[in-house]
């Protein structure tokens, strides 16, 4: 037994619980998640598909709160209002803590675009709402989840609108036929599976976020608890199959945590497997002890469990900071120290936070007075950080200004046409036809403005069209097959019209390798698997594959092209970086170091863009200009590249050009206009 001073305690993770009722095996479960997560976003390697740790909480939760809910109604004892109390006094302490927390710490460090953001995130958390609020912003699928501190309580929003539509449901159901109870929970188990495994293409953050796909793993857990009385006075399980079920339980949630990756799309399937290994866990724990549960409930295992709540909340945001105000990534021992410190702050938390609100230390009248006071504090601080747009002037007049004109878009009359991928063909009749289209992605967006004044000071005509600029492809991120891609569709009817009207120049820009490379930064949270080009002839699953696929059908585009007499030009891939450049430039002007430090080696630029300067050389002709656009942004002698230049940066993130940066390509895009194209 523990002595009576220690600061985590099993036997007091359940309240009021005896010892017959608590099943350490789930705080040691609850540590295999929590380990996961915390891992995953640390970006240790061989944890790639951490980030189902969240889904085997959801299991464990729907599990441990409707098995706590039946011992109640079967004691007579069960109150909606007491319910949602308890949830209340086991959730929001630590939250409240971690809130207060996050607003100074945000105060003081972060930029602000990014506090004005954080403040939106903080006003949605107050209203139990950030799935919402993230799923809109789609921020865990993009680079901008460093700069969100508040991003990990899209989970708890989703817990907790669970835990009040859930109850309610669960009693009626309980008042019914008991023969009901089992295949009313199945099919809305499977309703939520079918929702989730339906929207995966059409809105994958949708399912990522969203309850209505997420409830099915909730109702798991749910329906383990429900049945599990059946299960013990019921069907006999023998020792083998006990232990057999158990094993291939744990082994299935091992193989998601290390099995999945960046390259693994999330959808419904990719969390089956850590679900149904969770389930079975729980399950074959509740007909008899097995090995798993007694590795489970080793004392090491389970104080890690004890502590997961407070771990989950507070791991992420310090990771968050710590990244924000680093000059350079941090490196692994700086991460393990991070961790070393979450930890320590988790145990403070769990010790002096969470026990003491969840037993009779603290009365329920004063926690639901503080409680209510923290929540009303948060949704006001929330407000007045987003209508105070971040509070621009806790910067520096200097570093305010540098990081503002980071942002600057360019003047409206350089806003070229533009094409929606959505009606190629139909946006254009009745339009004069131009004598230049830009097709591209976002990085063909940065370079219109520039090239659109170009053309207006040549008589030209430009319009640009969004899509992949390349034809018979689609992005495996994105899309399952070609068939499912629009660009395609789109991209046929283009090429149709360039060809129909005798367009005589096409210029292609493209955030080249993303697509045949990958992304050099590990992102946060899932749907990061990288944006492959892929074809009808190969699903790509690596760089090797999208380079064959890249290769082929972009030297298809362009001789298509050429057939016609359209001339082709091709900008070539910028440098890119680790960071976001203005971010980074800013608190490097803030904390006393050299703006102008932001830089990234020549060489590293070079071999990345190795491939596809290779296949653009193999292209260049009379007739196809490759447009490099190193000249203009780095030091070839020094052998470096600029992210800034006197104070000023040259990106609007770790990519896309600024409206500075892209006045630099001046003289490099003056070559289209110029002349006459040729034949």
């Amino acid at each position: 037994m523990p002595r009576r001073n220690s600061a985590i305690r099993p036997a007091e993770q359940m309240i009021q619980a005896t010892r017959s009722q608590y099943r350490p095996e789930i705080d040691g479960l609850r540590a295999v998640a929590i380990i996961a997560v915390v891992l995953y976003h640390a970006g240790w390697r061989g944890f790639g598909g951490g980030y189902v740790g969240v889904d085997i909480f959801f299991v464990i939760s729907g599990y441990v709160i409707t098995r706590s809910i039946a011992r109640q109604r079967d004691a007579g004892t069960f109150s909606l209002a007491q319910f949602w109390i308890r949830r209340a006094r086991r959730i929001l302490p630590a939250l409240l803590a971690v809130i207060v927390f996050t607003v100074i710490a945000s105060s003081f460090i972060l930029m602000p675009t990014d506090f004005k953001n954080f403040g939106r995130s903080l006003l949605a958390l107050s209203l139990f709402a950030s799935n919402l609020y993230f799923w809109l912003k789609s921020g865990y699928f993009n680079e901008e989840a460093e700069t969100m501190p508040l991003l990990h309580s899209w989970s708890l929003s989703v817990e907790e609108q669970f835990y009040i539509l859930y109850p309610p449901l669960l009693l009626l159901l309980w008042r019914a036929s008991k023969r009901w109870q089992a295949p009313v929970l199945l099919g809305a188990i499977a309703l939520s599976l079918g929702l989730s495994a339906s929207f995966i293409i059409v809105d994958p953050d949708a399912v990522f976020f969203l309850l209505p796909t997420r409830a099915w793993e909730l109702l798991l857990g749910v329906l383990l608890a429900v049945r599990e009385t059946d299960a013990r006075a019921g069907v006999k399980w023998p020792f083998w199959a006990r232990e057999a079920l158990a094993a291939a339980g744990m082994l299935a949630v091992l193989i998601a945590i290390v099995g999945f990756g960046r390259n693994t799309v999330f959808s419904a399937w990719s969390s089956v497997l850590a679900c149904a290994g969770a389930a079975a866990v729980i399950f074959c724990g509740s007909l008899g002890r097995t090995w798993v549960d007694r590795a489970l409930a080793a004392r090491a295992v389970v104080c890690v469990g004890l502590i997961s709540y407070s771990l989950y909340l507070w791991h992420w945001p310090l990771l968050v900071f710590a990244r924000y105000v680093s000059a350079s990534p941090l490196g692994t021992l700086a991460v393990a120290a991070l961790l070393a410190i979450s930890v320590v702050v988790s145990v403070g938390s769990y010790r002096y936070i969470e026990r003491p609100f969840r037993g009779p230390a603290v009365g329920q009248r004063p926690a639901l007075i503080m409680f209510g006071a923290g929540i009303l504090a948060a949704i006001g601080a929330g407000v007045v950080i987003d209508l105070g747009h971040g509070y621009p002037h806790r910067m520096p007049e200097d570093v305010l200004q540098a990081y503002t004109e980071a942002y600057r878009v360019p003047p409206q009359r350089l806003t070229p046409h533009r094409v929606s991928p959505h009606l190629a063909v139909g946006a254009m009749h009745g339009d004069r036809p131009p004598d230049i289209v830009l097709w591209g992605d976002s990085h063909a967006g940065v370079v219109a403005p520039v090239l659109a004044e170009l053309a207006n000071r040549h008589g030209q005509n430009l319009w640009v069209y969004r899509c992949i600029p390349v034809m018979g492809v689609y992005n495996v991120a994105r899309d399952e097959s070609l068939a499912d891609s629009q660009c395609d569709r789109s991209n046929r009817e283009m090429i149709d019209y360039l060809i129909r009207n005798k367009i005589k120049k096409v210029v292609f820009a493209s955030f080249w390798t993303e697509f045949t490379e990958g992304r050099e930064q590990q992102l946060q949270g899932a749907g990061q698997r990288d944006a492959y080009y892929a074809d009808e002839e190969t699903v790509s699953r690596s760089a090797a594959d999208a380079r064959n696929v890249f290769r082929r059908n972009f030297v298809k585009t362009v001789a298509t092209l050429r057939e016609h007499g359209i001339a082709v030009f091709i900008v070539g891939q910028v440098p890119i970086y680790r960071y976001w450049v203005p971010n980074q430039m800013a608190k490097l002007m803030r904390f006393g170091g050299d703006p102008d430090a932001i830089r990234r080696p020549l060489a590293e630029h070079r071999e990345r863009t190795a491939f596809v300067d290779t296949v653009f050389a193999e292209l260049a002709s009379p007739a196809v200009h490759i447009l490099d656009p190193v000249p203009y942004l780095c030091n070839s002698g020094a052998g470096y590249c600029y992210g800034t230049q006197s104070g000023v940066a040259l990106y609007r993130d770790f990519n896309h050009l600024s409206y500075a940066g892209a006045v630099r390509l001046m003289p490099l895009l003056e070559s289209i206009v110029e002349g006459s194209a040729p034949d």
